[in-house]
């Protein structure tokens, strides 16, 4: 046993030995070769008893590295950049690594998906490798390039002065170029590569349907997917594939890629002072510390398949974000310094400003195998695939949309987003160049098409391969394939009985004419053609069957809240303008989808051939809206409206409904194209909404919308015109696209309203409610000609108030209280009707537009009153405040609110000393208390000067008195009077239940939570107004008739039948108590002011009316002292009674001298009405 232990101690400690020296030798000869490819480490650990391998600071520069290049050019286009010589000022793109740890562990199969015992039993005894791959601190280094170098030697001299902002390198050696020589080297394979992949796909279409049809004849078609070789060699790719995948896990810790480029400051400053063709050179001359970055990271990743059949890809990102690092405003390149000659500054120093805060996702990337039998092998089936990406977001996403940070991000992916950005226009230039250079001779193309029949080998006119791709590079696609088609003309046949060849010349609708020579004309698009032979055909269906985008790709994101922040402008401040307030748009339950077919593929075979193929939708849905102003500190110092917590007023809200099943928003995209040449392309879009409050809050809705303004001011990049060949003109023109456009667009939007505030800082003031019950449009338009339809449902403005501001059981952040008044405007069947069309009168003759419209409206019904007219205007004037807002700057607001707050001020104290000399009028001085009898007589004296409060009902008598105990106390001191009149006079009213300015020092803290704040629940409704037949409340109706719901809101039923009898006396004790009467006598009241109690008591003025002629008048007919018992309103209907302390409030604010300088004051009452049966 001794002997024993010491033998395996000595063999594992010249294992050790060994493997420490073979580690040693390794990495030498590791380091040497993967120098040659631009990577670099520091060291390497190697673990036998863990099986793993470390590699600490890794470096690599994807650029020099094959395949990572053309990952790396796919993502960043123009970072594909090279300078003669790499300084710190100018780096290069550099892939960082700080630790890499490779490692096998053993995991057991998964043995769910087997249905084989045998299979079961293999995995079970068998269990397979798993590699783990941890990374740490991984980051890629982007750094955009902006200008090209000098043209090729090939193009010719005079193309060197076409290039757009072009150098020399000779002059600028330090400065990142694009990649010429890789680019002109791709284009001039492409084309090959392309042919190539054409013939490949080509000739195995005919072996596989030759195979299919032995293999029909052979009746074995159930067995004809699994005996071509292909499909053989696809399984067997397929099944290596998801081994191999499935035995890799990913793990990433700090992850992040940093683009490097200019700023949006820099470059709008750039491109107003200088030209065009030397904007991309000074911005190329940007140092790396004068450069903006944008940094997108995650602090985990985790990459892995799924362990099913499909083998999906899976990746998972935590804290994933988006942020911007603008440099230092002492190192920013501006115009006297362009040309960075101060190189006093070498510290790297940004200010970061975050885009996208931290969330979590999930991705999931579908047809990973079949991607991978596609890139490897020729898949049959191509065109049956589905490629997908599903994102869902488990957490919020909030977006900071800073205009100038966002338009570095844009600017820094502009390789997607501007076509006409510095690589982009470079990239075309160089590729339109490049096909003037393809020029090849008859004798060459005679040479090449009988040496590509390899059974002409050995004869002396035979080119070799070189030779023959030497020719290849000289021709385009087209033109090579041509050439073989003449070649192998007797070996390239297709067979006759082939069902798919016969299903794609009908759904193409092309056809086989073998009486013309050659296509009549290059057309990208597969329909309706007509082919000399059916090779020539056959070529088009296995370019549209073996095309990247021929199976079906669909993108589902599902994002459970987006938030979007718009944030004070920090340089508007700088500058001295309008300050800009902060909101949030909130948008839950998002839910995005975009699916895309080939237009070939995307009819069956039982379908026509004619008919329209919809090769594109697009799916967005919203679940819930919210819009709300920030509380912050630069917005506590503006006047802006406040809900009664005295939360801010937002901009818009879900609206409350009981059956809540539509979404918010609904939008659904599709495209689809007609089977000609041309392919015309038809959109439709349905749009529908639903459920929605607007609020015209004009302070925060004008800075949003100034903010969306500047995001939309994008710096795009100045077309550069270059005068180009005329066949590469006309192949650009060709590129363009010729069919003619259609459009459907639908909209539907329900059960909306908008809210107009009446008062731009005081949401107690008013509302005015424009309820939308639905709107219906519809528009189509085919070329020039189009048509616009537009129908409503019943439009009202109606009169209403914030009555509570918690969230209720639909989510909504308040409640709307409908005013017991009319609706201000009702619009009925309204309809509007555009059409166009383009005329010309005459054929070398200018164009004319037609425009015709329609409009009709069933009926419109408008109640102008004092207060409704008050409203509008007050609504109007808080919406001109948008366009008055930008003319004022910051200085110019702060002097006016400090005038107001002087103003403010005077009117207190002046109110103060008014109120002694009133108090002094009832008999009680500053330091008595005041006795019930006294608040009695102080509501008699404020009752226009009577002696009794006749005009008042006895229950608006017992608020006002509520109103003062509850804010007074017991004991009503002139201190606690004044305190209270303080309180009324900043809008704490019955239907306002806090204050909206600052009331410290007042005692007025925790009011609003009272419960005993109001007088009675059933005085919510009990409205102060000016006209009387404003009043249309049904509360007191439904009370006293015992109706639960009336079709009609001036017709009532008969007396005796309220509640079957007893609601006569319902009605007779609200007469008594309310209006001071008996039922034959006024008790010595005037008939107009009883009548003006009867409907303030019932709340409608149609009710009382009815009830006085039915009730009141009969009761009083046997009183000979009374006279008149007509209904007098219907005449003299304006009857202004404000709340007691209201009056006592105006009474005290009236100036002194201008009372003096006004002789009389003249009140005006218009009442107007406006009904239009059809116009």
């Amino acid at each position: 046993t001794k002997e024993l232990k010491f033998a395996l101690a000595v063999l594992m400690l010249i294992l050790f030995l060994s493997f420490y020296s073979l580690t040693s030798l390794l990495t030498p000869m590791v380091r040497f070769t993967l120098r040659k490819f631009g990577v670099e480490f520091g060291d390497i650990e190697i673990s036998i008893l863990q099986l793993s391998i470390i590699v600490n600071k890794i470096e690599l520069s994807p650029l020099d590295m094959p395949i990572l290049q053309i990952i790396f050019i796919a993502l960043f286009p123009s970072a594909n950049a090279r300078s003669e010589k790499e300084s710190l000022d100018y780096p290069w793109s550099k892939v960082k690594i700080d630790r890499l740890k490779v490692r096998l562990t053993i995991k057991s199969r998964d043995k769910s998906n087997q249905t084989s015992w045998a299979k079961r039993a293999f995995h079970l005894k068998f269990p397979r490798p798993f590699f783990v791959v941890k990374m740490r601190s991984v980051v890629v280094e982007v750094e955009k390039a902006y200008i090209a170098p000098a043209p090729p030697a090939d193009f010719g001299d005079d193309v060197s002065n076409q290039l757009p902002h072009a150098i020399s390198m000779q002059q600028h050696p330090e400065l990142l170029t694009f990649d010429q020589r890789y680019h002109v080297e791709e284009f001039r394979i492409a084309e090959i590569r392309e042919a190539d992949y054409i013939t490949f796909c080509l000739e195995r279409w005919i072996k596989y349907a030759v195979a299919n049809m032995r293999n029909d004849s052979s009746d074995r078609q159930s067995d004809a997917q699994s005996s071509t070789s292909d499909d053989r060699l696809n399984s067997w790719i397929s099944s290596l594939a998801r081994i191999l995948l499935q035995s890799v896990l990913f793990y990433i810790d700090s992850a992040s890629v940093i683009i490097s480029g200019a700023g949006s400051d820099i470059v709008k400053e750039t491109r107003q002072l200088l030209p065009p063709n030397e904007v991309n050179l000074h911005l190329a001359q940007l140092r790396k510390e004068q450069r903006a970055l944008t940094m997108i990271s995650s602090s985990l990743i985790k990459i892995s398949f799924s362990s099913d059949t499909m083998c999906n890809l899976l990746i998972c990102f935590g804290g994933l974000q988006v942020k911007i690092g603008n440099p230092h405003i002492q190192q920013r390149a501006r115009r006297s310094n362009i040309s960075n000659n101060d190189s006093s500054s070498s510290v790297r120093r940004w200010k970061w400003y975050t885009i996208v805060q931290p969330f979590d996702a999930v991705a999931e990337l579908k047809g990973v195998l079949p991607f991978i039998v596609y890139s490897l092998n020729y898949d049959h089936y191509w065109e049956e695939r589905v490629l997908g990406l599903h994102l869902s977001v488990s957490s919020e996403i909030s977006l900071t949309a800073s205009p100038n940070n966002l338009h570095t991000l844009f600017l820094h992916l502009d390789d997607y987003l501007d076509a006409n950005s510095p690589f982009n226009q470079w990239f075309e230039w160089l590729k339109r160049c490049h096909l003037q250079t393809l020029n090849s001779s008859s004798t060459e193309k005679e040479t090449y098409c009988r040496s590509y029949d390899r059974t002409n080998l050995g004869r002396a006119e035979v080119l070799s391969q070189a030779q023959m791709k030497v020719l290849e590079k000289k021709m385009r696609c087209s033109e090579i394939m041509t050439l073989r088609f003449i070649s192998m003309k007797d070996r390239w046949r297709v067979p006759k009985e082939s069902t798919e060849f016969e299903d794609y010349l009908i759904r193409s609708r092309s056809e086989i004419n073998s009486d013309i020579d050659d296509l009549a004309e290059e057309s990208s698009s597969p329909f309706q053609r007509t082919y000399p032979s059916a090779p020539e055909a056959l070529v088009t269906l296995v370019k549209e069957k073996s095309s990247i985008f021929a199976p079906k790709i669909e993108l589902k994101c599902r994002v459970g809240t987006l938030n979007i922040h718009f944030p004070p402008d920090e340089e508007a401040l700088c500058v001295g303008r309008q300050q800009t307030i902060p909101s949030v748009l909130s948008v839950s339950g998002i839910s995005f989808s975009v699916e895309q077919v080939h237009p070939l593929f995307a009819i069956d075979k039982n379908q026509s051939a004619d008919r329209r193929r919809q090769f594109a939708g697009l799916s967005v849905q919203a679940n819930d809206l919210l819009w709300t102003v920030c509380d912050v500190d630069l917005t506590k110092n503006l006047r802006l409206p406040r809900f009664p917590d005295k939360s801010f007023v937002g901009i818009a809200y879900k609206s409350p409904q009981e059956n809540h099943q539509k979404n918010v928003l609904d939008i659904n995209m599709s495209l689809s194209v007609t089977p000609t040449p041309q392919e015309d392309l038809h959109i439709s879009v349905n749009l529908s909404s639903s459920d929605v409050t607007l609020i015209g809050n004009p302070l925060p809705l004008q800075s949003a919308c100034q903010c969306l303004l500047d995001l939309s001011n994008f710096p795009f990049q100045e077309i550069t015109k270059v005068s180009l060949g005329e066949d590469t003109v006309a192949k650009a023109e060709s590129d363009n696209y010729e069919g003619t456009l259609s459009t459907t667009v639908t909209a539907d939007i329900g059960r909306s309203s908008i809210l107009f505030l009446v008062d731009v800082q005081e949401v107690s003031c008013g509302l005015l409610h424009f309820a939308i019950n639905r709107v219906q449009m519809k528009s189509t338009s085919l070329g020039m000609a189009g048509e616009v339809l537009v129908s409503n449902e019943p439009f009202l403005l109606s009169a209403a108030q914030v009555t509570r501001n918690q969230p209720n059981s639909q989510g909504c952040c308040f409640d709307l209280t409908m005013l017991p008044f009319k609706p201000i405007i009702t619009i009925t069947g309204a309809e509007i009707a555009i059409r166009a069309e383009k005329q010309q009168m005459d054929i070398l003759g200018p164009q004319q537009m037609e425009i015709d419209v329609a409009m009709g409206v069933k009926s419109t019904e408008m109640k102008a009153s004092p207060s409704t007219t008050a409203a509008l205007i007050g609504a109007a004037q808080s919406l001109i405040t948008i366009l008055e807002l930008g003319n004022n700057t910051r200085d110019e607001e702060v002097s006016h609110e400090e005038k107001l707050q002087k103003d403010k001020m005077c009117s207190i104290q002046h109110q103060r000393e008014a109120l002694l000399k009133t108090f002094s009028i009832v008999g009680v001085t500053s330091v008595d208390t005041l006795e019930e009898d006294d608040v009695e007589k102080l509501i008699h004296l404020n009752c226009n000067g009577q002696s009794n409060a006749q005009h008042l009902t006895q229950t608006e008598i017992e608020r006002e008195k509520d109103f003062v105990r509850l804010l007074a106390g017991e004991s009503l001191t002139l201190d606690k009077i004044n305190t209270m009149l303080f309180r009324f006079a900043n809008g704490i009213d019955d239907s306002n239940f806090a204050s909206t300015l600052q009331t410290a020092g007042v005692g007025c803290d925790g009011l609003p939570q009272c419960a005993t704040f109001s007088s009675e629940l059933s005085l919510y409704n009990l409205v102060y107004f000016d006209d009387l037949r404003e009043y249309s409340s049904m509360h007191e109706v439904y009370r006293i008739t015992g109706e639960t719901k009336l079709y009609s809101t001036s017709r009532f039923p008969a007396p005796i039948l309220w509640h079957r009898g007893p609601g006569v006396d319902l009605f007779w004790e609200l007469y008594r108590s309310e209006c001071g009467c008996t039922r034959d006598s006024l008790c010595g009241q005037d008939i107009k002011t009883v009548q003006q109690k009867l409907v303030r008591s019932l709340c409608n003025y149609e009710f009382a009316k009815f009830c006085w002629k039915t009730l009141v008048v009969g009761s009083l007919i046997h009183n000979h002292d009374i006279v008149e018992t007509n209904w007098l309103l219907d005449d003299d209907p304006i009857q202004h009674i404000p709340s007691v302390f209201a009056r006592l409030l105006q009474s005290i604010n009236e100036d002194p001298k201008e009372t003096e300088k006004t002789a009389q004051l003249s009140t005006y009452a218009i009442s107007v009405s406006v009904v239009i049966d059809y116009a």
